[in-house]
């Protein structure tokens, strides 16, 4: 496993699919999720937020970006908000999120990890929040923000980027939804969710 040498991980849905049995019923469904991919002007900023295997398209994404680097292309400042469980339990990419930023693919990595301290826990809408002047300054410069988790994450990252928007940018409250709404409407704040 990626990171984590000598650790089996069982993965959720492999897990799942290894429990079924012949004649069980699988609903399966395709959602294009067309506006979710890199945005055509690399050189503004990325804001990447995920959690769990909401990580797997930030991957990607960053997969393509170090290979843009590689064919000289200069990419604009990227910061990745990345919610986990436990460092020792599933950060399994931590190897390459640490080589993405040494190839400064990444210039700012918060890993937010849930279940590290007994009592308390921490999510990457707390770390959006902690790093707000990083955050708003991005965005200002005409940032893209690319979300992927499951759906009530959903509402608590869009609340953090409001609190966000309205603090840093000094903006009421009803400005700082404005804003945000803007960001959704012309494709600068990309979502892709479920459940």
């Amino acid at each position: 496993m990626p990171g984590l040498p000598g650790t089996d991980f069982r993965g959720m849905s492999a897990h799942y699919l290894h429990t079924l049995r012949e004649g069980d019923r699988l609903n399966v469904f395709i959602d294009s999720a067309a506006r979710f991919r890199l945005q055509e002007d690399v050189a503004k900023p990325m804001i990447f937020v995920s959690a769990g295997t909401g990580f797997a398209p930030m991957r990607a994404f960053l997969w393509e970006r170090l290979a843009l680097t590689h064919a000289g292309v200069s990419l604009g400042e990227a910061a990745l908000f990345n919610g986990i469980r436990s460092s020792s339990l599933d950060y399994i990419y931590r190897d390459e999120i640490e080589q993405f930023a040494a190839a400064a693919v990444l210039d700012h990595v918060h890993i937010a990890a849930s279940r590290e301290r007994p009592g308390r826990r921490d999510y990457v809408q707390d770390r959006i929040r902690d790093q707000g002047a990083l955050t708003w300054r991005l965005l200002a410069a005409g940032g893209y923000v690319y979300v992927c988790g499951s759906q009530p994450m959903r509402d608590a990252v869009r609340a953090a980027f409001a609190d966000v928007i309205a603090e840093h940018g000094r903006l009421p409250r009803e400005h700082a939804q404005a804003y945000l709404h803007e960001l959704e409407t012309t494709a600068r704040y990309r979502p892709d969710l479920w459940g």
